[in-house]
């Protein structure tokens, strides 16, 4: 019962008592070796500020870190306290030698590999210097298909030269032979062909094994979308002996998306947009996209765009694509096209394009009103896209860039019995796109925020060179604008958009984010800007993803907002 209540005694009085706090002196002094400056130190502890025992050990630790980053990782931290007064007067600073690398010398039967280009004489050892040049020695014997490879220390030894200390590392480096898998299996195939994704993998049979080079494997197959799972490629053993081995769980490759838009207002309108994707088609990677859109409740598009992969066995891809649109019964777009695309890496694919357009000014009196001329146009122009996204369904990590130029030589045509007034001219085109995902740096710490995600868009762009004709113009609004605005509300000459969202990640593709959208464009009454704000929902459903969004436009009531249903299935 004594022992019992002197615990209880010990917790009151802990609770009781305030904690210690120290405040630094504005005339902190620091003494001893200073290869850190004094600055260094007093922006660690600065003066005035107050800190209890667990904040002041905290500034301790980082200060000691940053002492192991500068290659001093013998330091010792002694401060002069006043307990009566609680105030840090002085610092005194034991900084130990600098670590310097010596000799390595590395047992190996590949002649041609010197282990010090990896850690070359006299580089300083800062924190994760030794462990990065090792790395980096491991990935140059992984890209020599020496895929068992292990290093192994056989002596170690630090000697010190003044005031520095030497370290002579001796590695040996083992089980270094290199691995041919015989073939490539794949487990878990429901639609698409073996050789498909083989193809669509880089991987061949008798090739020199590679983690590096299975690691890009598997970042292609997650970014087609195809597939919820990819395990692998790992190194099996077969019957017939040393196999690679793909375990998938394969989606449904056909797609249907379905989007509603109600824009509300004095009409109420409706606005759709319905694509059909057949994306691995029968299992061979060929694409086929249908769409039929009313984007802001009046126009009309139509889009059809087949694509072939593999062409002449090369990682090279060729599409064909006819589009149609009618813009508010005021002019009628056709247009065709041809693409090429190459990939040249796991995470870089290039193309380009060569099309022509036609816009003829739909209504009997459309000519006088709207002061457009019937034209037609070729247009050719390039891409180049980097994808480092870690997938493509719903990424934690990763961002993916996009540049575009398009060159159209547009020309003048007669209507209606009546010569055309616009001049013939040269329009360019420039864009970029950047798509960033990033956990979010403190949210993402805590046991709560472990699926979150931060997502940015930049989206820019420019035409040039005068001012071209209102239906040459980008449109902007709805999901290609600031959210909260009608699709092809603006006719932009240039434009800047930032589009940031909040996501709090679900399996199979679901997430709930918050999101902040902000434009700054030039039409040609001027140069404007707007924001867009909302929420968005999306959640699998057996027959696929149901997603909702809700977004308002600057200055718009709650009643005006604009809400998008969305269904996207698979079959």
């Amino acid at each position: 019962m004594a022992v019992l209540s002197s615990i209880l005694l010990f917790l009151l009085l802990c609770h009781t008592l305030p904690a210690r706090e120290w405040t630094v002196d504005a005339g902190l002094e620091v003494s001893g070796n200073r290869r850190m400056t004094v600055s260094d130190w007093r922006e660690l502890l600065r003066a005035g500020e107050v800190l209890d025992e667990k904040q002041l050990q905290q500034v301790l630790d980082l200060a000691l870190r940053a002492a192991a980053e500068e290659a001093l990782p013998l330091c010792e931290l002694v401060l002069d306290r006043n307990p009566e007064s609680g105030v840090i007067h002085s610092l005194r600073v034991e900084e130990g030698p600098l670590f310097r690398m010596g000799q390595l010398r590395l047992e190996s039967e590949l002649e041609d590999l010197e282990a010090s280009g990896f850690l070359p004489p006299e580089t300083l050892l800062r924190h994760g210097t030794l462990e990065e040049g090792l790395r980096l020695l491991l990935q140059e014997l992984e890209k020599r298909g020496r895929a068992r490879a292990r290093l192994r220390v056989l002596s170690m030894q630090l000697w010190p030269v003044e005031e520095e200390l030497r370290l002579d590392l001796e590695l040996r480096l083992e089980q270094a032979q290199e691995i041919r898998p015989l073939s490539v299996h794949f487990q878990g195939l429901q639609n698409s062909r073996p050789q498909t994704l083989q193809r669509l993998a880089r991987l061949k049979e008798g090739q020199l094994f590679s983690p590096l080079r299975n690691r890009e494997a598997r970042r292609r197959l997650l970014r087609t979308g195809w597939f919820a799972r990819v395990d692998g490629p790992l190194l099996a053993l077969g019957p017939e002996g040393e196999v690679l081995l793909v375990e998938v769980e394969e989606l449904p490759s056909y797609r249907f998306d379905g989007l509603l838009s109600l824009l509300p207002g004095e009409e109420n309108r409706l606005a759709f947009d319905l694509r059909l994707d057949l994306e691995n088609l029968l299992g061979t990677g060929r694409r086929l996209n249908l769409e039929a859109a009313r984007p802001d409740g009046v126009s009309q598009e139509l889009l059809f765009r087949y694509r072939e992969p593999f062409v002449l066995g090369l990682p090279l891809g060729a599409a064909l694509q006819v589009h149609q649109q009618i813009q508010d019964s005021s002019w009628l777009v056709r247009s065709g096209a041809v693409e090429l695309d190459l990939e040249l890496g796991a995470d870089t694919r290039v193309g380009g394009f060569l099309g022509s357009r036609e816009v003829i000014p739909d209504s009997s009196n459309g000519y006088h009103l709207l002061g457009m001329d019937r034209s037609s146009s070729w247009s050719a122009g390039a891409w180049l896209e980097l994808d480092r996204r870690d997938e493509s369904l719903n990424p934690r990590s990763g961002w993916k860039l996009r540049l575009e130029a398009e060159q159209r030589e547009r020309q003048s045509l007669w209507f209606r019995g009546l010569p055309p007034r616009d001049e013939d001219r040269r329009i360019l085109s420039r864009s970029s796109e950047l798509q960033w995902v990033l956990p979010p740096p403190l949210l993402s710490a805590t046991p709560a925020g472990r699926n979150t995600a931060l997502s940015f868009r930049f989206f820019g762009g420019l035409l040039s060179p005068g001012d071209p004709p209102l239906e040459e113009r980008v449109a902007l609004g709805g999901e290609t604008g600031p959210r909260g605005y009608r699709e092809g509300q603006f006719r932009a000459l240039d434009w800047l958009l930032l589009q940031g969202e909040l996501r709090w990640l679900a399996p199979r593709g679901g997430r709930f984010y918050l999101f902040w959208d902000s434009a700054d464009f030039r039409t040609a009454a001027g140069r404007l800007r707007r924001h867009g704000r909302g929420l968005g929902l999306r959640l699998p459903i057996p027959q696929g993803v149901f997603s909702l969004e809700l977004a308002l436009g600057e200055e718009l009531a709650p009643g005006r907002a604009l809400l998008h249903f969305r269904v996207l299935s698979r079959f």
